[in-house]
């Protein structure tokens, strides 16, 4: 019996070896791999330490391209708005002789207009509010301009303006009237207006300073009584003028649509008038009247 127990511990002893033999191999298998992927590992962090370095330079390097496109935007911003200040002049300097039938043509559209406005009897170029209370009123003209450039002038009394008196373009579907005192043309994305009182552009209820403190030297500027409204649609740009100051490009965007010239008021027995000026065609070679 004796001899059986010493056999068993004898057997479970080399079993053992065996065992711990058999840990060690793969202990130093898995030591092995260990050392294996730390190298790899290593190689890992250097590869990415370079594409770090290298997504780094690249990204330092659209930074620098998009600082350089930014640039290249205001460049041309600068330029268009040059160009429509060249337009203008260029209308100014050489002013083509328009007929009376062609003028008629780009007046006021009497049957386009807030029914608190009339046209006078005696000018046909100048529309009366009646003293209506609590109400804004529009009027669009009757041509609406989908290409070329095109000059009008606004004539309005600054002593007819009262809280709020916009110039500018809309739409056709655009609303001619509202209750209340508001600037109506630029409270949605079918008119682009210029408040003469507040200096502020509006467009689809969004609001900037305008003209610019570079331009106007004054940050009470007043617009005197005679306004030039330039719209460029062959760029997509409006720009206004004074007799003396070009004021700079108001709105942009405006390709694609047909926009009329409107301005809205809430001033009682005000009287604002309209003349067309001329117009380019889009090859600037000819003055367009043919709508």
């Amino acid at each position: 019996m004796q001899n059986l127990d010493t056999k068993f511990a004898d057997f479970n002893v080399c079993e053992s070896d065996d065992m711990i033999h058999k840990l060690e191999e793969e202990n130093h298998e898995m030591q092995k791999l260990i050392v294996k992927l730390t190298k790899e590992n290593s190689k890992l962090l250097e590869v990415v330490a370079e594409d770090k370095h290298q997504i780094a330079e690249f990204k330092q390097k659209i930074l620098q391209l998009e600082s350089e496109k930014l640039e290249d935007k205001r460049k041309i911003a600068q330029l268009k708005s040059e160009n429509v200040k060249y337009k203008y002049e260029k209308i100014l300097l050489n002013p083509p002789k328009i007929d009376l039938k062609t003028l008629e043509k780009h007046s006021w559209n009497s049957d386009d207009r807030s029914l608190n406005l009339y046209i006078k009897l005696d000018d046909q170029f100048t529309f009366h509010r009646y003293p209506v209370a609590q109400s804004t009123d529009c009027i669009r003209g009757k041509i609406g301009y989908s290409k070329g450039i095109h000059v009008w002038e606004i004539i309005w009394p600054q002593k007819m303006r009262g809280t709020n008196a916009v110039i500018g373009v809309a739409t056709k579907v655009a609303p001619l009237h509202k209750k209340g005192y508001t600037t109506l043309i630029g409270e949605n994305n079918e008119s682009y207006g210029w408040d003469l009182v507040k200096n502020e552009c509006s467009f689809d209820s969004i609001t900037w300073k305008y003209p610019n403190a570079e331009i106007s030297n004054d940050e009470k500027y007043v617009a005197p009584k005679n306004i030039f409204c330039i719209l460029d649609m062959n760029e997509g740009l409006m720009a206004f003028s004074t007799a003396n100051n070009y004021l700079g490009v108001a709105f942009r965007g405006l390709k694609g649509k047909k926009l009329y010239p409107i301005v809205s008021c809430l001033w009682g027995h005000c009287e604002v008038t309209m003349k067309y000026l001329g117009g380019y065609d889009e090859c600037m070679s000819n003055f367009a009247f043919k709508i």
